[in-house]
């Protein structure tokens, strides 16, 4: 099976090599076992803040893994206070500090993830430059329980505040249900 990367997730699975290879998300998606969710969403309304529904979740779930990574950069002169939080309607629950990082300038495939506990900000990893990003042991993909509101739509959003912005972000998270069941779905 030379050529090939091999993820037990349950079933064992085979991902080909080169498929998007170097490219943030296949990094990123490749990194923990559960499943895998999209959303691409364009982001174009000066508010402040603004908050947009990215995930509706409707079950108990480990949040394993949740990350956006730029794929248009069209106006990324403000953007700041990024954030990711879930929401049941009545109730914000913050995934990540409020006052998150400012994300203005970023270019063209940089990301940015939660990777600490929910008092931290977000990490952003702009590509002007080579960069790593190293967590304390045990901080880096330690799951976040999520427990949804009873009979209503929960989500989880990205918030940010910005006086002009165009970019497309491809959001990606990976969880694993408690129950047998997929129970988190992009909208």
């Amino acid at each position: 099976m030379s050529g090939n990367i091999i993820k037990p997730n349950g079933l064992t699975r085979i991902i080909p090599a080169n498929y998007n290879v170097n490219s943030a998300w296949d990094m990123l998606s490749r990194s923990v076992d559960g499943y895998e969710k999209s959303v691409t969403k364009t982001l174009t309304t000066a508010a402040a803040p603004h908050l947009t529904n990215l995930f509706r979740f409707d079950g108990a779930c480990n949040l394993n893994f949740i990350f956006g990574v730029f794929t248009d950069v069209t106006d990324i002169a403000d953007m700041t206070a990024c954030h990711f939080d879930i929401w049941d309607g009545t109730t914000s629950v913050k995934l990540t500090a409020a006052a998150g990082p400012a994300l203005t300038g970023y270019g063209l495939g940089s990301y940015f993830l939660k990777d600490d506990v929910v008092a931290n900000a977000l990490i952003g990893l702009n590509n002007d430059q080579v960069r790593i990003r190293e967590t304390a042991v045990g901080t880096l993909l330690a799951p976040v329980k999520l427990s949804p509101k009873a009979g209503v739509d929960n989500y989880i959003r990205f918030g940010y505040t910005s006086a002009s912005i165009n970019v497309t972000i491809r959001f990606g998270l990976i969880y694993v249900p408690s129950v047998n069941y997929e129970n988190v779905f992009a909208v």
